[in-house]
């Protein structure tokens, strides 16, 4: 079975789910907490403690990182550094997508709310070269797309 999680969840019930899981499509969006925090609401100290709780008991093999590309929010540099930093310290994992940011406002116009996003585009095909060659030097395969 596969899990498409952001990892956002108590690790006594992570865990106990995560026995029956032989695929994680893990999210990570934020690396800094405050930033986290900021854009999502919420604290990164489960996500990133269920992530390592994979890794420690050797089920990197089975994590697929999944790395939302948002213009100004998660392609920052320091982001971007940030998480150079996690995956050297993820024994196992071995693949990373870079998800580039993709606009929905139009879907928000068509049942009548109102998108928030100031920014409409993905990042530029040159940065994401840029990021995808920054994580392949670090042995992991990485594909652009998810």
């Amino acid at each position: 079975m596969a899990l498409d999680t952001s990892g956002y969840a108590h690790p006594k019930v992570f865990n106990f789910i995560a026995e029956n899981v032989d695929l994680f499509l893990y999210d990570l969006k934020l690396l800094d907490d405050l930033n986290h925090r900021r854009y999502t609401g919420v604290s990164n100290k489960f996500i990133l403690d269920n992530l390592m709780y994979l890794v420690k008991n050797g089920r990197g093999k089975d994590v697929i990182i999944r790395f939302p590309l948002v213009p100004q929010i998660t392609d920052t540099d320091e982001n971007i550094k940030n998480l150079l930093e996690l995956l050297q310290l993820l024994n196992g994992v071995e693949e990373v997508d870079l998800l580039p940011y993709h606009d929905i406002g139009e879907k928000y116009m068509r049942i009548g709310k109102k998108y928030l996003m100031p920014f409409h585009s993905a990042p530029p095909k040159e940065k994401l070269i840029h990021i995808k060659e920054k994580i392949e030097t670090l042995g992991l395969r990485v594909k652009i797309g998810g």
